[in-house]
């Protein structure tokens, strides 16, 4: 700790309690191979459990971890004591972000009729899904990031850099 510095912030997360057994099963995302489920819901939290802010905090991965565990357990017919149950510990007051990836940006694209848009990564190969779709638009929530957007014959480049916000495209 530096003298006069920012407070250290902490985050413990654990499997489970000392003396309760830890789960393992085939994982969904490597294969197949024997994985701890715990191990899994804090990697798939990383990347996935965003607060609003478009952050990775304590808090958003202490939930995102409970409820995927939670939705395993109960799936797998789980009782409550057979069930794992993670444990955390964390500065209240000073939550720790591991990822800020910023607030989303909504993009509305709007296409000919008959013409629907496609959106791809900078990758140019990986198309995203819409989060909604009718007859001439489509609508995004996305990252700050470099995107193509294609209707019929056309394209645009679309970039989304900054905090977010609200873009309108027609293609």
């Amino acid at each position: 700790v530096r003298i006069g510095g920012p407070s250290p912030r902490f985050f413990f997360a654990f499997a489970t309690e000392m003396s309760m057994a830890a789960r393992e099963r085939p994982s969904t995302s490597n294969g197949h191979a024997i994985r701890g489920r715990f191990s899994e819901a804090i990697l798939a939290g990383l990347a996935r459990a965003t607060d609003p802010q478009g952050r990775v905090t304590g808090r958003s991965l202490q939930a995102f971890v409970f409820n995927l565990l939670g939705k395993e357990a109960a799936e797998s017919g789980e009782t409550a004591l057979t069930r794992q149950e993670p444990k955390f510990q964390l500065d209240e007051a000073h939550d720790i972000v591991f990822v800020d990836r910023g607030t989303p940006y909504d993009l509305t694209v709007t296409f000919p009729a008959g013409q629907p848009a496609t959106l791809l990564l900078g990758d140019l190969v990986t198309a995203v899904p819409p989060v909604s779709l009718d007859a001439t638009t489509a609508l995004w929530r996305l990252q700050p990031g470099l995107y193509l957007v294609r209707s019929g014959g056309s394209s645009k480049v679309v970039e989304l850099l900054g905090t977010g916000g609200t873009v309108n495209v027609t293609v």
